[in-house]
């Protein structure tokens, strides 16, 4: 059984072992290993919950970024492979248009790659 823990719960965990109790005693207590432990500190180690907070937003939009980034990839592709006699400041231009930013380097990377 996998159980899930929040960020609050896992920085309550950490402050419990700076606190002072043995790091064994409270993975037992909280039922977890070690390893999730140490996982946990090199990633919250030494935050407040709202800086634990603000990681998760962050991470959450940089997921957002990043799949926003693939789609315009696709589109590209597709515009390269639609019209393969434009070139890339035409392409460049017909994005622009739908919306999307781009710099001249990608929409002409998509040019070749159609």
């Amino acid at each position: 059984m996998k159980k899930r823990f929040s960020e609050e719960q896992i920085i309550r965990i950490l402050k419990e072992v700076e606190s002072g109790r043995k790091v064994k005693d409270v993975c037992r207590d909280e039922s977890i290993s070690e390893q999730t432990y140490y996982r946990w500190k090199s990633k919250f180690g030494g935050m407040d919950i709202s800086d634990a907070k603000k990681l998760k937003a962050l991470e959450e939009e940089n997921r957002k970024l990043k799949r926003k980034d693939l789609s315009l990839k696709e589109r590209m592709k597709e515009l390269a492979a639609r019209y393969p006699s434009y070139g890339s400041p035409r392409l460049h231009a017909m994005l622009k248009a739908e919306g999307l930013v781009v710099n001249h380097t990608s929409a002409r990377s998509a040019c070749t790659a159609g």
